[in-house]
């Protein structure tokens, strides 16, 4: 159980480092063809306000083409690497990176049709990551484990009322 535990929470933490990573390549693209005046302080809010009313129109579609890679390839992570492949790991970083694209957006001055296609393509990305990175599991014993979640607590209750019972064919209570 606690390994389980370990291994959800490490599923997202893995994701956080892709998503951070996708996120880092966007903003240094961004930097190296809108960067920001020598002169203005980019930690500003007023001053990020007027940087993204300014930015180029195709420097926002290319944005828009390549953050949806954050839920995306965050959410796939996080399912494969979390327990049994479940999906509530992906939905749980798909859920983040949304949060956060909504704070983004409200606090920056974006063009409606760069908010519209992010809020369409974000849920859109993380849904079919978690699709796809469910996939086909790798060995038996996580296929048998996949179709029937609970049939690994069966068998361990199973044995735990053979021994405790003394025989060996334990009634279902």
């Amino acid at each position: 159980m606690i390994v389980s535990i370990l291994r959800s929470i490490g599923a997202i933490v893995a994701e956080l480092a892709v998503a951070v990573a996708i996120f880092m390549a966007v903003e240094v693209l961004g930097m190296i063809f809108h960067p920001f005046p020598p002169e203005v302080d980019p930690n500003d809010l007023e001053v990020c306000k007027t940087h993204v009313a300014n930015c180029p129109q195709w420097l926002l579609a290319l944005a828009v083409v390549l953050w949806p890679g954050m839920p995306y390839f965050g959410s796939w992570v996080a399912t494969r690497i979390g327990s049994r492949r479940h999906a509530i790991h992906g939905i749980v970083v798909g859920v983040l990176l949304f949060s956060g694209l909504i704070l983004n957006i409200s606090l920056l001055p974006y063009p409606i049709w760069f908010e519209v296609a992010s809020l369409i393509l974000f849920p859109v990305a993380t849904f079919f990551a978690v699709k796809s990175a469910r996939g086909q599991p790798s060995s038996q014993t996580e296929k048998d484990t996949m179709e029937n979640p609970s049939s690994e607590f069966e068998k361990a209750d199973s044995s735990w009322a053979r021994q405790s019972s003394g025989r060996s064919n334990p009634t279902r209570y």
